[in-house]
C-alpha cells in the first residue's frame, strides 16, 4: 500500500513527510492513536480524525481498496444523507466545583487529559469525535462509516470512559467522575460550510436527546434511550431509569440505566432448515409427476421471513427431478412493460428475452404458432402476453375487445402455452410477491390454477400472510385443482443453530447470533455475512446498521450507483441507473459481488427489499427529488405510469397531471385495471378542484366503458359537484346521461342531456353538443320518434365535421344510418353506414366498425344482392366473435336468417334461427326472437310443414303483443296472412300488419308486409288491395327506389295483369321483366309468385 497515495486520496498529502520521517508504513497503520498522530506533528483535530476515519477500516480487516473507498468518501465532497448513527455525549461531573478546586491552568490540564482519553476511546471504538463543548465531548458512531453494531461500540465506548476515569483521579489527586448519555436513530449527516472550513456533523433529535439525557445522568451513570436498548435487546445488562421529561421533546422519555454489555461472531452459510417444508414440497412434487396433475401452493410469510430463499431451494429439488423451471416476481413499483410475472414466466417459457421486442417477438409468435404452442385466434393475445405491439391483420379486433374478453383471452393463452409446455416436461412456477398483485393479475393466476388441473405443473405463489389476496373467492376460483398452503414460520432454534454453525462452532456466537436474530432469516443471513466480510466487528444492532455498514464499504461510484438504484424500485433497469448517475459505462459486477444486487433476465434485483428500503431511506431530500425527477424524465417516453409514480414520490405539483396522461395512455390499450389504478392514484395527490374534476371524469368515461354504470354514475356525479367550467359541467351531465341510457331512464337521460346542451352551447362546445345531439338520438330511437331521432344525428354529424372530431363523425353517421333504416329508407342507410365502417376501419375504432358493420348487412338485403348481404352478415359475425361484441353477433346472425330465407335455402335459415335463439338467450334480449317467429314460420311453410309453421307464427304474435310489435311485429302478421287458408283470417291479419305499420315500427317491416300484401291480394283474390299493396310498394320510402321494393312492384304488376287478363303476352311480359329483376337480387323465394306457373 502507498502511504502517500493514500493521504493524497484523503487531501492530506502534506503529511506524506512526517509519515516517512517516523517509519510509518501498511503494516502499522492500522495500530495508530490520535496521541500517534499529535506526536507525528497532525496538529489539527478535523485532519486527524479524518486520518483516524479511514484507519478504521483498516482495524477491522478491509482490503486495501475498501480503504480507499472510505478515505475518499471522507473527503468534503461526500454528499448529505440520512443515517442511523448511535449518538455518545460525556460530561465531566461537577466542572464548576473542580475548576474552583483545581485553578484555571491545572483545570486545563485536566480538559486536555479528560479530552484526550474519550477522543482515543471514541475513535479506538470506530467512532469519530464530531465536537467539544465546554467539558463535553460528542462522538457519532455510524458516520460518515457504519460497521453494523455501531450501537455496541458506542456503549462499549461509554463503558470504557467510566472505567478510564479512574487514571484521571489518580492523576490529578481527584475523584473524577462522567456522566454519559447514548441515544440512536436517524440523522442527517453532512459536511457544513465552505472550503477549508467545512466541517462534518450530524444533526436530528437524537443529538438533543443524548445531551439531555447525559444532563439527567448521575455521577458515573451511562443513560441509554428505548431505541437503543430495543436495539441491543439480549446484548445489553440494563435497570430501567423510569421515563424523563426532556425539554424540545414533548412526551416523557423512557431511558435506561447501563450495567454491562456482553461479548460475541459470525457467518452465513448454504440453506438449512425448514425440513419439514421441504418434505411436504418434495410429496407435492411426486404426486404432480407420477399423476400428471397440477397443484398450487401457497407460500406464505412475513417480510423477511425466507419466502424467496425456500423458493429458490424448491426450484433447486424440482430442477434435480426433471422440473423446467420459470419465476415470475410481482412488484409494487418499478415494473416496467413486459416485465410483470406472467409475462416474465411467458417469455421464459418461449425463450425470449426480456428486453427483446420488434422482430424478435413476432418471431417468437410465429414460432408458437408454427409448432402448436398456441391456437392461432388467440395470438393477438400472445401478442399482449409479449407486450408487443398487434400486427396490422390483427390491431383493429384486438383494440375492439371489451375488457372481460381480452381478459377472458389471455387466461386462454396461457393455458393453452402451459398446457403444450407441460406435456413435453413438467414444470415448476414461481410467482413472488402476489401481495403486490392487481386485480387482473390475479384472475389470470386463477385461470392459470384451473388450467393446470390436468398438467403436471406447480404453481407456487408466495405473498406476505397480511393482505394476502388468495382470498375464499380466489381459492374458489381453482376448485379442483390440488391446493396446499404453507406458512413460513420464524426459524427454529435448532434450525437457526445449524446455520450459524456453517460459520462458527463457537457456543456464544452461535447463542448470541440466534437470539439477536429472533428467527428471522433475512437478519441471520445479513448477521452471517457481515461478520464473514468483518471478523473484527461486533453483530449488528439492526439490518439498517447492516446495510448501511454494507454501503459505507463500496467506492464512491458504487455508492452512487447503489442510492440511485434505490428510487427506481425493487427491479433495477441497469440502463436506467447509468442515465441517473450520468456514467454510460458503469459496472455493477462490484456490488453483485458484494451481495447489494442479483442479476436476473438482463436486470438487476436488490438482494433483499430491506435493502432497498435502507439504501432509499439514507437519501436526502434534495438528492431524492433529483433522482426522482431524472427517472421521470426517462420515462416520459416509455412508460408514463412510472414517471408520474416518480413525480409523485416526491411530491411534484405536475404529479395528478402525470397520472391522467398515464391513465389515457392505458385505456388506449385497453389496460382499464391499470387505468383506474393511475386515476385513483392521481385523485390521492390532487388537491385543486379542476385536476380533481378531470380525474374524476376520466374515471366515469373509464367505468361507463367497461359496464360499470352506478361507479361512472358516482364519479360523474363527484365530478359535476366540483366542476368549475361549462366544458367540464356538459362533460359530467352528458356522462349522467349515458348511464340513465343504459339503465334504460330515458326521461331522466333526456332531462339531463336538456342541462347539458346548455352549458354547452354557452360555451361553444362543438365536440360536446355533437355528443348531446348523437346520444339524444339513440334515447328518441326506442321511444319511435324517428324523425326526431334522425335530426338529431344528422346535427350531431354537422358539429362533429364543425369541430373536426373524426371519431364523433363516425359515430354520428352509424347513428344516422341507424335513423335512415327505421325510416326505411334503405339507400341512404346503406350510404352512411360504409361511410361510417370506412372511417372506423380507418381510425381502428373496432367496436363502432363491427357494430354498424352488422348493421350494413341489413341494408344490403333490400338494396343489393341476397348473396352479397350474406357475405357480409357473415363476415360481421366473424368479427363480432373475435372482439365479443354480442350484440353486433346477434344483429349480423338476424341478417343471416332473412338472407337464407330469401334465398330459398330453408333447411340453413331453420338451423341458423336454432343458433341465434341460443344466443339471445343467453344475452337476455328476448325480443329478438321476433325474427325467429318470423322468418322460421315461412321457412317451415316452404319446407311444406304447414300445420308447425301456423303454430310457430300463432306464437309470435302473441310474443310480439307481449314484448312490443315495433321491431317484427307486422312482419310476423303478414308471413301468418300469408299462409293461412281462411279469406277472412287472412284479410284480417294483413290489416293487423298495416295498422301496425302505421302506428309505428321499424322500417323494415313494410318491405315485408307489402311483399306478403301483393300474395294475400292475390289469393284473396281482392284487385284493389293488390293495386294498393303495389302503389304502397312502389312509393316507399319516399324520395328513394329501393331495389327490393322496385322488384315487389314489378312482381305485383304481373299478378295484377294475370288477375285482369290471364296468361297473355303482355301477362308474360311483365312475369319476365318481375323475373328478371328478381333473379339479379337473388329473389328466390318469391320468384315463384311472380304469375301463376
Amino acid at each position: 500500500m502507498d502511504i502517500g497515495e493514500w493521504l493524497k486520496n484523503l487531501g492530506l498529502g502534506e503529511y506524506e513527510a512526517a509519515f516517512h520521517q517516523n517509519a510509518v508504513d501498511s503494516t502499522i497503520l492500522a495500530d495508530l492513536t490520535s496521541e500517534d498522530l499529535k506526536e507525528m506533528g497532525v496538529t489539527a483535530v478535523g485532519h486527524r480524525r479524518k486520518i483516524l476515519v479511514a484507519i478504521d477500516s483498516l482495524r477491522t480487516n478491509a482490503p486495501a481498496s475498501v480503504t480507499k473507498n472510505a478515505a475518499a468518501t471522507s473527503s468534503r465532497d461526500l454528499p448529505g444523507e440520512r443515517r442511523r448513527v448511535a449518538v455518545l455525549f460525556s460530561d465531566l461531573v461537577g466542572y464548576t466545583s473542580l475548576t474552583e478546586a483545581l485553578g484555571a491552568e491545572a483545570m486545563h490540564s485536566l480538559l486536555d487529559a479528560y479530552f484526550s482519553l474519550v477522543d482515543t476511546l471514541v475513535e479506538r471504538h470506530g467512532g469519530r469525535v464530531d465536537k467539544h463543548i465546554g467539558d463535553c465531548v460528542m462522538g457519532v458512531f455510524g458516520a460518515p462509516i457504519a460497521h453494523g453494531n455501531d450501537a455496541e461500540r458506542a456503549i462499549a465506548t461509554a463503558i470504557e470512559i467510566r472505567k478510564a476515569t479512574s487514571e484521571l483521579s489518580a492523576r490529578f489527586g481527584r475523584e473524577i467522575k462522567v456522566h454519559v448519555g447514548v441515544t440512536i436513530g436517524v440523522v442527517v449527516a453532512s459536511y457544513v460550510g465552505a472550503g477549508e472550513t467545512a466541517e462534518y456533523a450530524v444533526t436530528g433529535e437524537s443529538v438533543n436527546l443524548a445531551s439531555r439525557l447525559a444532563d439527567a445522568a448521575a455521577a458515573d451513570e451511562i443513560l441509554v434511550s428505548e431505541e437503543l436498548h430495543q436495539a441491543l435487546e439480549g446484548r445489553l445488562m440494563s435497570e430501567t431509569a423510569g421515563t424523563l421529561q426532556v425539554k424540545g421533546i414533548a412526551a416523557p422519555v423512557s431511558a435506561w440505566r447501563v450495567i454491562a454489555l456482553r461479548d460475541v461472531d459470525t457467518e452465513r452459510g448454504p440453506f438449512v432448515g425448514r425440513q419439514t417444508e421441504l418434505r411436504q414440497f418434495r410429496s407435492i412434487l411426486d404426486a404432480c409427476s407420477d399423476n400428471a396433475t397440477g397443484h398450487v401452493i401457497a407460500l406464505r410469510g412475513e417480510a423477511g421471513m425466507g419466502k424467496t430463499r425456500i423458493g429458490e431451494e424448491f426450484q433447486h429439488i424440482a430442477e434435480t427431478e426433471g422440473f423446467a423451471c420459470h419465476r415470475g416476481l410481482v412488484l409494487d413499483f418499478g415494473a416496467e412493460s413486459g416485465r410483470d410475472a406472467v409475462r416474465a414466466i411467458i417469455r421464459d417459457m418461449l425463450g425470449v428475452d426480456l428486453r427483446a421486442a420488434g422482430d424478435t417477438v413476432h418471431r417468437a409468435v410465429d414460432d408458437a404458432l408454427t409448432r402448436g404452442i398456441i391456437a392461432a385466434d388467440l395470438q393477438a393475445h400472445l401478442y399482449d402476453l409479449l407486450d408487443a405491439s398487434q400486427p396490422d391483420h390483427l390491431r383493429a379486433d384486438y383494440d375492439a375487445l371489451d375488457n372481460q374478453h381480452r381478459q377472458k383471452g389471455r387466461g386462454l393463452a396461457v393455458a393453452q402455452i402451459l398446457q403444450w409446455m407441460s406435456e413435453r416436461t413438467p414444470r415448476l412456477l414461481f410467482v413472488e410477491d402476489v401481495h403486490w398483485a392487481t386485480p387482473s393479475l390475479l384472475e389470470i393466476l386463477g385461470q392459470v390454477g384451473q388450467a393446470i388441473r390436468e398438467c403436471p405443473i406447480v404453481l407456487i405463489i408466495s405473498s406476505r400472510i397480511d393482505n394476502d389476496p388468495l382470498d375464499r373467492s380466489w381459492r374458489a376460483s381453482v376448485v379442483g385443482t390440488s391446493f396446499t398452503t404453507i406458512d413460513l414460520n420464524p426459524l427454529r432454534v435448532d434450525e437457526a443453530q445449524a446455520v450459524c454453525r456453517m460459520v462458527t462452532d463457537d457456543p456464544a456466537t452461535i447463542e448470541r447470533l440466534v437470539s439477536r436474530a429472533d428467527g428471522n432469516p433475512l437478519f441471520l443471513e445479513q448477521l452471517l455475512r457481515h461478520s464473514r466480510e468483518s471478523e473484527a466487528s461486533d453483530v449488528p444492532g439492526s439490518i439498517r446498521s447492516l446495510v448501511q455498514a454494507s454501503i459505507d464499504q463500496l467506492s464512491p461510484a458504487d455508492k452512487t450507483a447503489i442510492q440511485a438504484a434505490s428510487v427506481i424500485g425493487q427491479r433495477v433497469d441497469p440502463d436506467l441507473v447509468c442515465h441517473l448517475i450520468d456514467d454510460t459505462g458503469f459496472d455493477f459486477d462490484s456490488l453483485v459481488e458484494r451481495n447489494m444486487l442479483r442479476f436476473e433476465s438482463q436486470s438487476y434485483l436488490f438482494a433483499h427489499a430491506l435493502i432497498r428500503d435502507v439504501v432509499y431511506g439514507s437519501l436526502l431530500t434534495p438528492t431524492r427529488i433529483a433522482l426522482h425527477r431524472r427517472a421521470a424524465v426517462w420515462f416520459e417516453e416509455s412508460e408514463l405510469g412510472l414517471s408520474a409514480e416518480h413525480l409523485a414520490l416526491v411530491g411534484s405539483p405536475e404529479a395528478h397531471s402525470a397520472f391522467l396522461a398515464a391513465a389515457r395512455h392505458e385505456i388506449g390499450r385497453y389496460h382499464f385495471d391499470s387505468a383506474l389504478a393511475l386515476i385513483e392514484r392521481g385523485l390521492q395527490l390532487a388537491e385543486d378542484p379542476t385536476d380533481r374534476v378531470a380525474l374524476c371524469l376520466l374515471a366515469g368515461d373509464t367505468w361507463l366503458d367497461i359496464g360499470r354504470v352506478e361507479d361512472a354514475e358516482v364519479q360523474y356525479s363527484h365530478a359535476l359537484h366540483n366542476a368549475g367550467t361549462p366544458e367540464d359541467r356538459s362533460h359530467a351531465l352528458i356522462g349522467i346521461a349515458g348511464v340513465r341510457r343504459i339503465v334504460e331512464e330515458t326521461d331522466s337521460a333526456l332531462e339531463v342531456l336538456e342541462q347539458a346542451s346548455e352549458f354547452a352551447v354557452e360555451a361553444g362546445l362543438l365536440a360536446e353538443q355533437s355528443r348531446i345531439h348523437f346520444l339524444r338520438g339513440n334515447l328518441l330511437f326506442p321511444r319511435g320518434d324517428f324523425e326526431a331521432c334522425h335530426q338529431e344525428h344528422e346535427e350531431g354529424l354537422r358539429l362533429a365535421r364543425q369541430a373536426g372530431r373524426q371519431d364523433l363523425e363516425t359515430a354520428s353517421l352509424g347513428g344516422l344510418g341507424d335513423a335512415e333504416y327505421v325510416r326505411g329508407r334503405m339507400v341512404s342507410a346503406r350510404a352512411r353506414l360504409e361511410e361510417c365502417v370506412r372511417l372506423a376501419s380507418e381510425q381502428d375504432l373496432g367496436r363502432i366498425e363491427v357494430a354498424n358493420h352488422a348493421q350494413l348487412a341489413h341494408t344490403l338485403l333490400y338494396t343489393s344482392t341476397q348473396e352479397e348481404a350474406l357475405e357480409v352478415a357473415g363476415s360481421a359475425i366473424e368479427h363480432a366473435a373475435r372482439i365479443g361484441h354480442a350484440r353486433a353477433e346477434i344483429n349480423a346472425r338476424a341478417a343471416v336468417i332473412k338472407a337464407l330465407f330469401v334465398l330459398a335455402r330453408y333447411e340453413a335459415c331453420l338451423e341458423e334461427i336454432d343458433r341465434y335463439e341460443i344466443i339471445i338467450e343467453q344475452l337476455g334480449v328476448a325480443r329478438f326472437r321476433q325474427i325467429a317467429f318470423t322468418f322460421g314460420g315461412g321457412a317451415m311453410h316452404a319446407l311444406g310443414r304447414s300445420s308447425e309453421a301456423i303454430a310457430w307464427l300463432e306464437r309470435g304474435l302473441e310474443f310480439a303483443r307481449a314484448t312490443g310489435h315495433g321491431l317484427h311485429g307486422p312482419s310476423i302478421a303478414s308471413a301468418l296472412a300469408v299462409i293461412v287458408d281462411d279469406p277472412e283470417r287472412k284479410r284480417g291479419l294483413i290489416e293487423l300488419a298495416l295498422s301496425q305499420c302505421a302506428a309505428g315500427c321499424v322500417g323494415h317491416n313494410q318491405f315485408r308486409v307489402y311483399a306478403d300484401g301483393i300474395d294475400v291480394a292475390f289469393d284473396l283474390p281482392d284487385k284493389a288491395m293488390l293495386v294498393d299493396f303495389i302503389e304502397a310498394a312502389e312509393s316507399y320510402p319516399s324520395g328513394e327506389r329501393v331495389p327490393w321494393n322496385v322488384f315487389h312492384a314489378a312482381r305485383g304488376r304481373a299478378l295484377l295483369e294475370d288477375m285482369e287478363h290471364g296468361d297473355t303476352a303482355t301477362t308474360r311480359a311483365f312475369r319476365e321483366e318481375a323475373r328478371g329483376q328478381g333473379k339479379a337480387l337473388a329473389m328466390h323465394h318469391w320468384l315463384g309468385r311472380a304469375a301463376p306457373t
